[in-house]
């Protein structure tokens, strides 16, 4: 799965990150999520 950074902060840090693919038969495709459409801002309960 690739992935690339979203959007910077002027502060540091990033907004989550753009899903530039997924995987065959992963858990994140089994998720449904789509390259190029899909974000990826938290994960559990941390924010990226």
């Amino acid at each position: 799965m690739g992935l690339g950074v979203s959007a910077e902060q002027p502060a540091g840090g990033a907004e989550g990150f753009h899903l530039h693919g997924v995987q065959e038969n992963s858990p994140a495709q089994q998720a449904g999520l789509e390259p190029y459409f899909d974000f990826i801002i938290t994960i559990g309960h941390s924010r990226l």
